[in-house]
């Protein structure tokens, strides 16, 4: 349902509103003088809002077993009334002991074909152009193939159907229980004067396309049944709302407005409320209006403040309830960069290039499998508003007829004409096998690149035109989508390839070719295929897998160029905003892996970013990846990966930094919380001069000034991480990356006694000579609150002096010790670093990252109850592994606060060898609630010592 999981509000005060003025509807009445009582209005029965309700209680007025004004609709050559799929046997009929409500209802019985139970023309008269929904009760019975059916349609003046009227509704759910069925008869028919309904049940050779042609066999009920009850007719009003631009798609300067058309016959008064969500399904803002009869246009400005993705929903109610309803979802994007890209002139210039020279490389291109509603202006503008460089147009879709092909081509050129315009690349795709072209030839609907590689006469009705039409100015010919499976496990498809690229070749001259793929489909096949490109879909279920055996193999240089495609999580599992989220953290995964080493021989895309919605037109809702997308678009075009920045634990901080040709692109950071508790996932670190922007996934910045450290020595920038990544943009590129560069070496501690050898390791990004000192502050620094220091580190030295020259590293020695109860795990190191290269940096902050761990030995700890009984309440179990070469004993103590120590020994394990220990305690339940115990292992006549802990939960 449309709006489905959007939270809702009071309706807000009444707007005042004036109607626009309209033409009178219905019957003219005199108006009485001031103070002159005049006759109550005559309206006409159609202009109520409920035209006509049919309840089938006709026991004391109806002697027939047919509702009056019904007929049977069936097949009968004397009538004559042919139709040889309703034979005359079955026969509809009244029945008072089955009802959804009082007692009667109409029944209608199948005993092979079809039943029908037919409105008689002139029982309900219409409106010319109005709009009306039909519904019904429906409940079945050994009904196991055939379904219920509820057909429209309207009749003019002489009783004759009105073509392109009937509209129909399948009940496809025939469980037990009464369901609802209805049908929306639009108000697109001027000389519509009456209102027929045929009430149904269908075989499903009626009701299902044929798989394979006159070959198909179908399944038939001969002894099942419906009943129909409370059949309503009701006027609804005609109802429009629409974004400023058809696509949805609002670029800055322009604020998001939505225009809102409503025509109304009804005499009834209404009110029409709006209500503004953004991504996370939170009310923006609302307004509500009164609507008299007739017609009526406004627009309402929302108050917006934020880019990105918005749903509106305006409800229309009449008498308490809601009649009718619209939803319009935009995106509202940045303002387009219309600074137009320079291209090569001048003597030496070949007149070859069409590529841009000084814009950013912007490998961001978008794949439609559908084309959507608009003119080629509007799809371009939407295209240049998403910050594209590519767009893929499907020839094909399963509707496509022969004899709409020669109009479609044109629609078509109009749209790669108008990208061009835009300097956007228009790539043409043969997404899909049409349906009437599956029919004749029972291939698989995706099966395009086996399909053309058969016969020219199956396939050329559908497509020679389009060849010849755009094959001379458009070589690139995608065959299939991204994430098709159809070239799998078919054996090598290389000569299917090849005899597609001939059977193209003929029309296209140079013709490159695309195929379709997914990520978890091994990359072999399509790697030797000779295919020119490929579409690879990264799945959402892939989520955050390492990428690099994903994507690495395609970018070898020896196989089909890549464009890899993001398919977002599905918006009936999450929300829109988590969806965005989702999908801006991949695409950074995806560029970070596919940009490692200033690689730059790919393409990212998204597949249909707007969701076409099938009605009496078809309409363009953009999704939530739209407006990221854009975004995203923004931040990553001229940039490649540069580090991986260590900021903390559960947290994720990637620098990206300007390719070789777009210096003037700065570098930028991408940072987000994984795993770290909210209240733990702060960014601190000393990110420039003066203040940067830090931007969210839909564009929206905001100014993040440094401010003064708890000690006062340094300037730092500090910003709280989420699940959604933000964006930093105004770094100091060379200051971040020299911190970025701090680590620890080796960063692997083994937990042994006595001092271990490691190296502080910094690296000069700037182009001169840098100098300055060290400081190991953690661990071992000063406790918090005092000026005592925490002599359970010690690190010597703590400080040191370094000079770097430009684009070296250096490597200072330390030697570091550590009391046996220090917990195994991820241990912070924090340096103090002043800092002085091109200029005096003062003072900064670096974290580096180790894992005190012991390799030869793993512990884990779990926590139980104790059996019942006076003792222990309380046991830590410790499953201990011996994972070195030779045989270990150990000795093991488990102490917590306010307990005595429980020790156990070990005793010897051999290689690989696995022992379980217990640790019982009294009353530790409730003395240790929400605390921890520690298990330390140590070797009796041997370094080794490991130290874990385990939170103990309260009850």
């Amino acid at each position: 349902m449309a709006g489905a999981g959007f939270a809702q509000a009071p309706d807000p005060p009444t707007q005042a509103a004036s109607p626009a003025a309209s033409p009178p509807v219905g019957p003219i009445h005199v108006q009485p003088e001031e103070g002159e009582a005049g006759p109550e209005p005559i309206r006409p029965r159609a202009a109520a809002r409920i035209v006509r309700a049919f309840d089938f209680e006709e026991q004391l007025t109806n002697p027939l077993d047919i509702p009056k004004g019904w007929i049977r609709a069936q097949h009968d050559a004397l009538v004559p009334r042919i139709r040889p799929d309703y034979p005359i046997w079955n026969r509809a009929r009244l029945d008072y002991k089955v009802a959804a409500h009082g007692e009667g209802s109409v029944r209608l019985p199948v005993r092979g074909g079809n039943a029908s139970l037919r409105l008689e023309p002139g029982v309900v008269p219409i409106f010319p152009l109005g709009q009306y929904e039909i519904t019904a009760l429906v409940r079945t019975t050994n009904l196991s193939a055939a379904r219920p059916r509820l057909v429209v349609r309207a009749l003019d003046s002489h009783s004759e159907p009105i073509e392109g009227s009937e509209r129909a509704a399948i009940l496809m759910d025939a469980s037990e229980g009464w369901h609802p069925l209805g049908v929306i008869l639009p108000g697109l028919f001027a000389d519509a004067a009456f209102l027929q309904i045929d009430l149904e049940v269908v075989q499903p050779a009626t009701f299902e396309k044929p798989t394979l042609a006159e070959h198909q066999v179908w399944e038939s009920d001969f002894d099942g049944m419906a009943w129909f009850d409370d059949v309503t007719v009701m006027q609804m009003p005609q109802l429009s709302m629409h974004a400023q631009s058809p696509l949805g798609i609002v670029a800055r300067p322009l604020a998001p407005e939505l225009t809102v058309e409503i025509r109304d016959l009804a005499a009834e008064d209404m009110t029409a409320t709006i209500r503004l969500y953004d991504a996370k399904r939170h009310l923006v803002d609302a307004t509500s209006r009164t609507i008299n009869v007739g017609r009526s246009k406004w627009t309402w400005a929302p108050a917006v403040d934020q880019l990105g993705w918005y749903r509106a929903v305006v409800n229309i109610v009449s008498g308490g309830r809601v009649i009718a309803s619209s939803v319009c979802d935009l995106a509202w994007v940045d303002a387009a960069d219309h600074a137009g890209p320079q291209y090569g002139t001048g003597p030496a210039f070949s007149g070859l290039s069409t590529s841009a020279k000084g814009a950013a490389w912007r490998p961001f291109m978008v794949e439609l499998t559908r084309l959507p509603p608009g003119s080629p202006a509007q799809l371009a503008s939407a295209a240049d508003a998403l910050r594209i460089d590519a767009i893929s147009l499907p020839v094909w879709e399963a509707p496509l007829q022969a004899e709409t092909l020669r109009p479609r081509v044109e629609a078509i050129r109009q749209d790669l004409a108008a990208l061009r315009a835009e300097w956007i690349d228009g790539e043409l795709a043969l997404a899909v096998l049409p349906e009437s072209l599956v029919a004749s030839t029972g291939a698989r609907p995706d099966q395009v690149v086996p399909m053309l590689a058969t016969d020219e006469v199956n396939w050329g009705p559908f497509l020679l035109e389009a060849l010849d039409k755009l094959g001379d100015t458009n070589s690139r010919w995608m065959l299939g989508v991204s994430g098709s499976t159809a070239l799998e496990g078919i054996g090598p498809i290389d000569a299917p390839l090849a005899s597609a690229r001939k059977a193209l070749g003929k029309f296209v001259p140079g013709v490159e070719i695309g195929i379709g793929w997914r990520a978890d489909m091994d990359p072999a096949a399509g790697l030797t295929s000779r295919a020119d490109r490929v579409m690879v879909e990264l799945p959402s279920w892939m989520g955050g897998a390492p990428l690099e055996a994903v994507l690495l193999p395609w970018q070898d240089g020896h196989g089909p160029v890549p464009t890899f495609v993001l398919e977002p999580l599905p918006l009936d599992q999450f929300t829109e905003r988590a969806a965005a989220a989702d999908l801006a953290r991949r695409t950074v995964e995806l560029w970070r892996t596919a940009t490692a080493d200033g690689r730059r021989d790919f393409r990212v895309g998204i597949r249909d970013p707007w969701t076409l919605e099938e009605g009496e037109e078809v309409r363009a809702q953009p999704s939530p990846a739209s407006g990221v997308w854009r975004a995203l678009s923004d931040r990553l075009a001229g940039r490649v990966f540069a580090a991986d920045w260590r900021i903390g634990k559960g947290m994720r901080c990637m620098l990206f930094v300007p390719d070789e040709a777009h210096p003037e692109r700065g570098g930028m950071l991408a940072a987000w919380n994984e795993t770290a508790p909210s209240d733990r996932a702060e960014f601190i670190a000393t990110l420039a001069d003066g203040p940067v922007r830090v931007a969210d996934i839909f564009g929206n910045e905001r100014l993040l000034e440094a401010t003064s450290s708890e000690d006062g020595a340094r300037r730092e920038h500090r910003v709280a991480l989420s699940e959604e990544p933000i964006f930093i943009e105004d770094i100091d590129t060379s200051l971040v990356e020299f911190l970025a560069s701090v680590q620890l070496d080796p960063p692997l501690i083994q937990s042994l006694s006595g001092e271990h050898e490691h190296n502080i390791l910094l690296r000069n990004p700037w182009g001169t000579p840098v100098n300055g000192r060290v400081i190991v502050t953690e661990p071992g620094g000063f406790v918090s609150g005092s000026q005592a220091r925490d002599r359970t580190w010690q690190i010597s030295p703590r400080s040191m002096d370094f000079d770097i020259p430009s684009g070296d590293s250096e490597s200072l020695p330390i030697l570091l010790s550590f009391s046996r109860s220090i917990e195994a795990g991820q241990k912070d190191f924090v340096f103090d670093i002043h800092v002085v290269g091109e200029r005096d940096y003062g003072w900064v902050r670096a974290r580096a990252f180790a894992e005190l761990t012991w390799n030869d030995v793993a512990m884990e700890l779990s926590v139980r109850p104790a059996a019942a009984g006076p003792d222990a309440d309380l046991i830590v179990e410790a499953t201990i592994t011996n994972t070195g070469e030779q045989v270990r004993s150990f000795d093991a103590v488990a102490y917590a606060s306010g307990m005595s120590r429980v020790r156990s020994s070990v005793g010897s394990l051999k290689p690989g060898e696995t022992i379980v220990r217990r640790f019982p305690f009294v009353d530790a339940y409730d003395a240790l609630g929400g605390g921890r115990v520690m298990v330390s292992l140590s070797e009796p006549d041997g370094p080794g010592r490991l130290t874990r802990s385990v939170e103990i939960p309260r009850r």
